[in-house]
């Protein structure tokens, strides 16, 4: 039996892989290419949203394909069949990680600097400029990241779009429930008019608060949120430390299916702390 179940395994992983190349290999040439062009597409919009210029997303791609071969390949001679595929999952997955997480990060840049960006936009329309206007100058006012993503309002007016629709391109683009809310201030205005400047005081007051609010809530939570992050790594590091170190340990486990079982169920137990931990540090202010 423990001769056979790894055997078993092995075959059904090699079933499944299969089973996706086929349905990969069902598709037309014409649809490959068209997902794959989509896939590109969509990774390119977020680096080019994020202003990175260094590497384009088909050198991600390759990148990405090149060290999860190597990873794995590497982790497989060292005589960890397990090992190997954690290396691969770890690496395939990192790019897109690493990503999120820049966006995140610039998101709640953008988000900082919005209270300051309203001020000063509400001075501008009291000065007598356009909403247009306004949104001009106030590119030559602010740091990045807020000066990069109302250029980006602004160049797309200047092309030839309407002001209202360059508006809402940035708010989906954003995903920034603040921004949205300035948003909805404007192009209220821009529809049906109003005192902009007032409007803009007290929408960028509001998110003062919100703000202090959440640095209230960010400081409380700093220690529960690093424990989290070291008690969810902790597993993941010390079961790649043992299968490279002694690679005999983990396929005692996996060489039984009492083994497989216990492995299956400190997953789940794994991936549900996990979450419920993260669930009791989630907030919505």
């Amino acid at each position: 039996m423990n001769a056979v179940l790894p055997f078993l395994i092995d075959l059904a992983i090699l079933a499944s892989l299969a089973t996706l190349l086929s349905g990969l290999a069902g598709l037309t040439p014409g649809d490959r290419s068209a997902t794959l062009t989509r896939w590109l597409a969509q990774r390119q919009d977020t680096l080019d949203n994020l202003y990175i210029r260094h590497f384009s997303a088909e050198q991600i791609l390759l990148g990405t394909v090149i060290a999860a071969g190597l990873g794995g390949v590497l982790s497989w001679l060292m005589g960890s069949w397990l090992s190997a595929a954690v290396a691969v999952v770890i690496i395939l997955w990192l790019p897109g990680f690493w990503l999120a997480h820049l966006r995140d990060e610039r998101r709640a840049q953008f988000e900082n600097q919005l209270p300051a960006a309203l001020d000063q936009l509400a001075a501008n329309t009291r000065a007598g400029l356009t909403l247009a206007q306004a949104l001009d100058e106030l590119t030559h006012q602010l740091p990045p990241p807020a000066r990069q993503e109302f250029a980006q309002i602004v160049q797309s007016y200047r092309l030839g779009t309407d002001l209202k629709t360059a508006l809402n391109t940035a708010r989906q683009r954003l995903q920034s429930l603040p921004f949205g809310l300035a948003v909805s201030a404007l192009v209220v205005n821009l529809d049906k008019g109003g005192n902009l400047p007032e409007a803009l005081d007290r929408i960028a007051v509001s998110l003062k608060e919100i703000w202090r609010m959440e640095q209230r809530f960010t400081t409380y939570s700093a220690e529960g949120r690093a424990a989290i992050k070291i008690i969810s790594l902790t597993p993941v590091g010390i079961l790649l430390f043992i299968s490279l170190a002694q690679p005999e340990l983990i396929d005692s486990v996996t060489g039984s299916l009492a083994g497989w079982l216990i492995l299956a169920l400190a997953v789940a137990l794994y991936v549900v702390g996990v979450a419920w931990a993260r669930s009791l540090l989630r907030h919505d202010i």
